[in-house]
């Protein structure tokens, strides 16, 4: 079994920004799946189950904030037994231009929150990740938080529908531990 967990902020003042690419890669993925989320408020994420490459998925968006969506991805970790091998998350990064994708193995928080938060639960930065280019500021002066918050303009959210179309591809790939060939079609 996998775990895919997209990492964003709940509520509806957070749809669309920068912050919550992972949340908008999963509904992209849940549609692509013709699955919707449900509400699991013990496990603190909207939920989604469905079957790629032979192996049962679980796609969540956890509901606890980015800063500690590592209690959401434990608690799911824990619950359905899911070896930290099999967890794959989806966040947005800055240091990447918008619509960029980097499938990694594993690594570190890189000043990302919320996977800051998932390493602390899980004491380990072993898991894949996918990460999706939000673009940075112009002027490094703006303040990164309000950026990160803020929406996309017509041109990068174009490039962003794009990306969430070929890492719902990548799943697949993923899951069947074809994680290099994954790496070499998608990463950009």
């Amino acid at each position: 079994m996998f775990l895919i967990a997209a990492l964003g902020n709940p509520g509806l003042e957070y749809k669309n920004t920068r912050h919550n690419a992972g949340f908008a890669v999963a509904d992209k993925i849940a549609d692509d799946m013709i699955t919707n989320f449900r509400k699991d408020k013990n496990l603190f994420c909207d939920l989604c189950k469905f079957d790629v490459a032979n192996e049962r998925c679980i796609l969540i968006k956890p509901q606890t904030f980015m800063n500690n969506s590592g209690k959401s991805v434990k608690s799911v970790m824990d619950y359905y037994g899911i070896d930290i091998s099999n967890l794959i998350v989806l966040c947005d990064d800055i240091n990447l231009d918008p619509g960029q994708i980097r499938i990694r193995r594993n690594g570190s928080a890189g000043g990302h929150n919320g996977l800051k938060s998932i390493i602390e639960y899980l004491n380990s930065d072993d898991f894949k990740r996918i990460k999706i280019g939000v673009g940075d500021r112009e002027n490094k002066n703006y303040d990164l938080a309000n950026f990160v918050l803020s929406t996309f303009s017509n041109e990068e959210l174009k490039k962003m529908e794009e990306s969430a179309e070929k890492i719902s591809t990548s799943i697949p790939l993923i899951v069947k531990g074809d994680i290099e060939e994954a790496m070499n079609r998608y990463n950009s």
